[in-house]
């Protein structure tokens, strides 16, 4: 009996918000479109007023009781719209004690942090537009509204309702008697009588309109009471989510916490950063500020960055004061934080953590007036056998020319690039300036260093490469190399894992070379960086802005999406391959690495599609022997066994040997028993050897590209006895140039079909593999196919013969790996 119920007030709950999210619309548009939350608070008021004089209005023109008629509609409908504004208003605060919650005392350890932030997502973008001078509009509003809506009832006849003193009531009347019975909600006016003070007022008589003020004071008692929890539970949150900084265990969580609280969280922090509290928790706080951005912490943050006592809340002040960003610092130009970082930076006293972060903030801050100060740290070389142990600031005033560039380094560009260089032959420096100078020469760019120097700089950074540094060393020259357009460094950067994708992705996202976009998007693939999708999609869409004109581009992102997994790229996707659709891409290539992204999506939804496109009467039919064996690789991905009889017959009647292969590995993917008879015949009788040397040059080409391929790798890693939802488990699907070739070519039916057999678990297929393994007339090739599969199925009657046939070169290897599976 419950269930039923709370189901109905969950749905009618749901229902509401989503009417006030739509009612509020025009309202939260006024509240964005002017920036100061006065002036947009005074604007949502003018809008209020002005909705209340249209029904006064009226009166003239229809009339009294029709006008009244009219008005009551339209006061429920200005009640309506103040409501809304307060219960987004309420939602946005909602969304503030969820993520606090949600982040800081109930993590899940089956949710991560975006899990836990999606209910925040919905409303974050309402959080700077609706304030509390918003709600208290809406609130004066839903008054204005009661007041005419009562009015109009009074105007309508229902006199006998009010008690009016004799005297004809006015909308100041009304609106007095909306006022003071909002505030005996809380008795603030029960105690005038006390003193004689009883302003004139209209009072209500009888049922239904005391029901009315009931209803309407309700609301008001809700959102004071919702109102007063908020606030108290505003408070309550910062304190303790800023006395959680104090525990190392859920610091980061805490301060990722106060930042996503924003400004209301500032006047606290600021209290904690000019306290006592421990140099932790100051040194946390100052970082929380610079990430939180509020013009208002920037005095404070100056006043710590005068603090030498401690050097680690000095530090982090200066890294805070970097992070917030020169639009910023520059709304408090009062406050000299430019001349206070110069300071620091170029003290020799100053500890070296305040040092480095102040170098590192005027390079973020594109801080003109820091050049000669960097400038001359990236100059001041230590002498390393007076003191082994000297800290070397030039990584950091490398790091920071880098940041500047040349549109702030100015005339000073030639004497940065001198000290770089210098930096960077320094074969005494330590590691980090060695890296710092290579990124910092590489993000000058070559517009800067000229063709020579460029050549000079890609040399040097392949010596730090090949020199025997650590792995955060090689990174930082690799990633340079690929910034000056070189393109061999996949593999080192490849070995630093998810540490490389924001790089990669502000590579795929600003960079100018495609070569360079392109090896960026086989990066972000191979290293599953789902943050990179948003940025990728507008590349495929054709009525996008961004949509890639370049086809090598194009196909390097479609692939891409299908290792990440994309599903909101598969209506584009699924329109781009589609006859008739005008988004059809007609080009074979595009075609055959869309139908391959389905498939790894596993894409159900473009089954229907695909089904066509393998059917020859059909108008969709792929005429491509390409795009055909992808389409039959990706309906077996899928595992979908209404394509068994098509991939039946292409096994049997295509002339193609490749697209055989493929509908060869389909069926095994799909693990189809009734494809076994004709998975075994293509097995057995397969004249692999006979073509393979009649075409030498071929046979290189597919040796090369089966034991390399994207294909086989992906088909492998699908083999999984039990489990029907297999997963691409591809440690580097997309790195070797190889795999990213147009053609994906190289199977061979005999060897494909053994795979499926193997994948199906045929076993009764074994008295017809162990006749052809010792028949003297079978080809070494079906000998060898005949021994993975029965490797495969661990059949120990084969094992003998597999031993005796390790002896023979031309089986060696099969047998090998045929004994590894007992």
């Amino acid at each position: 009996m419950l269930l039923p119920i709370r189901k109905f007030f969950q749905s009618a709950w749901s229902g509401f918000k989503s009417a006030s999210l739509w009612l509020s619309r025009p309202f939260l548009r006024v509240l964005k479109s002017v920036e100061n939350p006065i002036a947009s608070s005074l604007s949502l008021l003018g809008i209020f007023v002005i909705l209340g004089m249209v029904p006064l209005g009226l009166q003239s023109i229809l009339g009294q009781s029709v006008s009244a008629f009219v008005q009551v509609f339209w006061s429920l409908g200005m009640i309506a719209c103040g409501l809304a504004v307060a219960t987004v208003y309420f939602l946005v605060e909602q969304d503030l004690e969820g993520i606090t919650n949600g982040f800081l005392y109930r993590p899940s350890k089956d949710e991560s942090k975006q899990d836990l932030s999606v209910p925040v997502a919905r409303y974050a973008h309402l959080e700077g537009q609706i304030t509390l001078g918003a709600l208290i509009v809406a609130c004066l509003g839903m008054a204005i509204g009661f007041a005419l809506f009562s009015q109009a009832q009074y105007n309508l006849g229902f006199t006998s309702w009010y008690k009016t003193d004799g005297q004809t009531p006015t909308l100041i009347g009304w609106l007095l008697y909306t006022v003071l019975n909002i505030f005996r909600a809380v008795d603030v006016f029960d105690t005038l009588p006390t003193f004689d003070v009883i302003p004139p007022v209209i009072h209500h008589s009888g049922f239904v309109p005391g029901l009315f003020v009931f209803v309407f004071k309700a609301f008001y008692d809700i959102i004071l009471i919702s109102k007063l929890r908020s606030w108290w539970q505003r408070r309550v949150i910062i304190k303790e989510t800023v006395r959680a900084l104090e525990y190392e265990r859920i610091r980061s969580n805490a301060s990722e916490t106060l930042v996503r609280m924003g400004k209301r969280a500032v006047p606290r922090l600021l209290e904690v950063l000019e306290s006592e509290a421990p140099w932790r928790v100051r040194a946390k706080v100052a970082e929380v500020l610079g990430l939180i951005k509020d013009p208002y912490s920037i005095e404070g943050l100056v006043n710590v960055l005068q603090n030498r006592r401690e050097p680690s809340v000095q530090a982090s002040a200066a890294f805070a004061l970097g992070e917030m960003g020169r639009d910023v610092i520059d709304k408090e130009p009062e406050v000299p934080v430019l001349s206070q970082l110069r300071d620091i930076a170029k003290d020799p006293n100053q500890h070296e953590d305040a040092r480095a972060q102040a170098l590192r903030s005027l390079g973020k801050l594109q801080a003109r007036e820091g050049v000669d100060t960097v400038l001359v740290v990236l100059n001041e070389a230590p002498n390393y056998d007076l003191d082994p142990d000297a800290i070397d600031m030039r990584s950091h005033a490398a790091w920071a020319v880098g940041k500047m560039g040349p549109a702030v380094l100015g005339p000073n560009t030639e004497a940065a690039i001198s000290a770089l260089f210098a930096a960077l032959e320094d074969e005494d420096a330590p590691e980090e300036v060695r890296a710092d100078s290579s990124r910092a020469l590489s993000r000058l760019g070559e517009a800067a260093l000229g063709a020579e120097r460029k050549k000079r700089v890609v040399q040097l950074c392949w010596d730090v490469i090949d020199d025997d540094v650590s792995m955060d060393t090689a990174y930082e020259a690799a990633v340079a190399l690929l910034e000056l357009g070189e393109h061999d460094v996949e593999e080192e950067l490849r070995v630093m894992g998810r540490k490389a994708i924001p790089t990669f992705l502000r590579l795929f996202r600003t960079h100018p070379n495609e070569a360079i976009r392109v090896v960026s998007v086989r990066a972000l693939a191979a290293l599953k960086a789902k943050e990179a999708i948003p940025f990728m999609l507008p590349l495929i869409q054709p009525d996008s802005p961004n949509y890639a004109q370049s086809r090598l581009l194009r196909i390097n992102v479609i692939r891409a999406l299908g290792y990440l997994g994309a599903w909101e790229a598969v209506p584009t996707l699924m329109k781009c391959f589609r006859v008739g659709s005008p988004e059809y891409d007609p080009a074979e290539d595009v075609r055959v690495v869309i139908v391959r992204a389905l498939g790894h999506i596993r894409a159900k939804q473009a089954i229907p599609m695909l089904l066509r496109a393998l059917q020859p009467e059909a108008p969709e039919y792929e005429r491509s022997n390409k795009a055909r064996s992808q389409v039959a690789m990706a309906l077996g991905m899928m595992h979908e066994k209404a394509a068994v009889p098509l991939l039946l017959a292409m096994l049997e009647n295509e002339t193609e040997e490749d697209v055989k292969a493929y509908a060869a590995e389909a069926l095994g993917l799909i693990r189809s028993q009734e494809a076994i008879p004709a998975l075994l015949k293509a097995l057995l009788e397969d004249d692999y050897d006979d073509w393979e040397e009649d075409d030498d040059d071929d046979d290189d080409d597919d040796d090369e590209t089966t034991s390399t391929g994207v294909d086989d790798d992906d088909d492998d890693d699908d083999d999984d006895d039990d489990d029907d939802d297999d997963e691409d488990d591809d440690e580097n699907p997309m790195w070797d140039e190889e795999e990213w070739a147009d053609d994906m070519w190289g199977e061979d039916v005999g060897r494909s079909a053994a795979e499926a057999l193997g994948r199906i678990r045929a076993r009764k297929t074994i008295p017809q593999l162990m006749e052809a393994l010792q028949s003297p007339n079978s080809s070494v090739h079906v000998k060898n196919n005949a021994m993975y599969v029965l490797g495969e199925l661990r059949v120990k009657q084969a094992k003998p013969i597999m031993q005796a046939l390790l002896k023979d070169p031309a089986h060696e290897e099969a047998a090998e790996e045929a004994l590894d599976n007992f």
